[in-house]
Formats: C-alpha cells, structure tokens, sequence
C-alpha cells in the first residue's frame, strides 16, 4: 500500500454509511487504532480507551440503541470513550474539554481508515449507558464516540464546503 499525501486525504475522505459484506484485517484495524493514540491531547493524558467490536450480534445490539445507524451494515465499530480516571487521577477538571481529545483521536483514525482503503462514518447519536452496559465496561470508561468501519459499498459525492476565506479572518 502506497501512502497518500495528507491532503488527499482530507479532502478525500467521506463518510461511508453503507458496507460491502466483508471482514477487516485486524492488522488494520489495530493501525487505525494505533493512528488514533498519536493523537494530541490536553497535559498529554492520552484519556481515550479503544473498544472494538467484531462480533455481529454484538454490532447488531448496538445497532439497536444507535438512531443513526439503523439501516447500516458495518463489519467494525470502535468504541472511543474517555477513561475520566485518568483525568481525575491528573487532578484536571476540564468538564467535556477532554472532548476534543477524543475527536481528535477519531479524526486520526478515520483518516488512517481512509489511507488504508476502508470507510468510516463516526456517530454520536447512540444510548452511551446501553453501550456501556452491553460491553460491560468499567464505571471510569464513558463511551462518547463510534467509528463504523468497513470496506465502502457507496462513493458519496464531495459535499460542498464553504470558501476558506469566508470563514476566516486575518489580524494583522
């Protein structure tokens, strides 16, 4: 596999809602995974845990208490939570600016995703304590994100952005 320039990628990159009936390599999979942990985060706590589910029952369950993902047929889910004990063990009390940690982590990995052939689609429409309950986590890992990832069976359109310069301003 080549490496695509960075750029590419960004602009490249959609997300994918629909999925060929195919299983991912867990070498990749645990890639996208390891892209997300170089993420940046706030004092460098790294508070994200990484859940990944395979197992179809289990996506189907998940499914079911996911809104936004009813009628998809993803082979993977990554589960991005925050471990909070973490932070709290830092003595940080950022309330939800660990947030940002985590998305940029998914960001990290949607873009891996991306590189390596596959879609994704993150979603934040989902029952975080069914999600929690289901994979049985511990009380200190709260679930905020999912990552659907599979080999794309769509090729959406490139939405429309608006020009850069229309939503920037320079001081000078």
């Amino acid at each position: 596999m080549t490496t695509m320039d960075l750029y590419e990628a960004i602009k490249g990159r959609r997300s994918i809602r629909r999925y060929r009936d195919e299983s991912v390599y867990e070498d990749a999979i645990f890639k996208i995974v390891e892209a997300g942990t170089w993420a940046p985060s706030a004092s460098n706590l790294q508070p994200w845990h990484f859940t990944i589910i395979l197992n179809k029952n289990m996506i189907n369950r998940i499914k079911s208490f996911s809104p936004g993902m009813f009628n998809e047929n993803p082979p993977c889910i990554i589960v991005i939570s925050l471990n909070s004990s973490i932070v709290k063990d830092h003595g940080e009390d950022m309330g939800e600016g660990h947030i940002s940690d985590l998305a940029m982590a998914a960001q990290n990995m949607m873009l891996m995703a991306y590189n390596l052939g596959l879609g994704s689609c993150i979603k934040l429409s989902f029952s975080r304590e069914a999600v929690k309950k289901l994979l049985n986590l511990e009380d200190d890992i709260e679930p905020r994100f999912l990552i659907t990832i599979g080999y794309p069976d769509e090729s959406p359109e490139p939405p429309s952005r608006r020009d850069t310069r229309e939503v920037s301003d320079v001081v000078r």
